[in-house]
């Protein structure tokens, strides 16, 4: 699995039949004035400039076969597949908690009280905190759900940044780590990675787009 040195434009790549596609996106910006880690925290909906990025994220897509999208059940990412449902009247809609942000309990934390380099995953508090591989399960879960009922179609799964940076690791088979997820690798605010399995491949192709 290798991701491509040259990404495409979104709407550069013509689906082969039979070719299972799933972009996996990362909503746009979040209105936070305080500087919270907010994680899980109900209300943290997209900035102004948020709705601008989701609109242009949503107008690069509308070009593709969409036949569903599924979003986390946070409201911001909620926010960002419904611009992008809109242009696909006909796909379908759904929330999964496969696509959730990391459950730490750390969120609420103003950025200001963390040291630098502090990381939720080395410094988990409570039981309940998710772990990289914890995540990197459901997320890759997620993928073979979709791809099994989704064979052959096109369809979107709105998560958040953590989650997809671990998932393209995961996927790409490079080490779960702290380093791994802070480094350039890092997904950025209405980015999409597009995971293809061509017919009788077990191993997707991954690709960054670009709008």
């Amino acid at each position: 699995m290798t991701a491509a040195i040259q990404p495409p434009l979104f709407d550069a790549l013509d689906t082969a039949i039979g070719t299972t596609t799933i972009l996996i996106a990362r909503h746009a910006e979040v209105h936070n004035p305080q500087r919270l880690f907010y994680g899980r925290l109900p209300a943290f909906r997209l900035s102004e400039w948020g709705e601008k990025q989701a609109e242009r994220l949503a107008e690069a897509l509308a070009g593709r076969p969409i036949t569903a999208v599924y979003s986390s059940p946070l409201i911001r990412a909620r926010q960002t597949a419904a611009r992008i449902a809109d242009r696909h009247p006909g796909a379908e809609r759904l929330v999964t908690g496969l696509l959730n942000e990391l459950g730490t309990s750390w969120q609420g934390t103003p950025y200001s009280q963390f040291k630098a380099g502090f990381s939720a995953y080395e410094h988990r508090r409570e039981p309940g905190d998710e772990s990289i591989e914890e995540i990197a399960a459901r997320m890759v879960e997620f993928v073979e759900r979709a791809r099994d009922r989704h064979r052959g179609e096109t369809i979107v799964g709105v998560s958040h940044g953590d989650p997809v940076t671990i998932l393209r690791l995961a996927l790409s088979e490079r080490p779960l780590t702290v380093a791994g997820i802070r480094s350039a690798e890092f997904v950025g605010l209405g980015s999409v990675t597009e995971i293809v399995y061509s017919p009788g491949d077990d191993r997707p192709r991954l690709t960054t787009l670009r709008q």
